[in-house]
């Protein structure tokens, strides 16, 4: 396994983002939590796209250390769909404190976008 991917999925554990910058404090709680933890956690923040990331992964055997297994995971399906409820909720949020506010519209592609 490449070193940079373990690097980048074990930021996962404490970060939205592999790009993130994590404190020293936050790396060593990342040696220290299980991908369960994890998870539970990435789902608590609304970072779904990381706990996505991390549910494809351990269905490919991919995760460093010990592979989670002792709990069902969720499916990258539940994820979607509880990423899209909580979309409409921020949504629903937004339009009660905001008087003027209109849902936005979908987009036609761009006259240079291929297709």
């Amino acid at each position: 396994m490449d070193p940079e991917l373990v690097l980048d999925v074990v930021l996962l554990k404490v970060c939205d983002r592999v790009d993130e910058r994590p404190s020293l404090a936050l790396l060593l709680t990342a040696v220290e939590r299980s991908w369960q933890d994890a998870l539970a956690e990435r789902l608590d923040h609304d970072a779904f796209v990381a706990a996505r990331t991390l549910v494809e992964l351990a269905g490919r055997g991919l995760l460093p250390g010990p592979q989670p297994g002792a709990l069902p995971l969720p499916a990258v399906a539940e994820i979607d769909a509880r990423a899209a409820s909580r979309r409409a909720e921020l949504r629903e949020r937004h339009r009660d404190r905001s008087p003027n506010y209109t849902a936005p519209r979908p987009t036609a592609p761009s006259p240079m976008t291929r297709t």
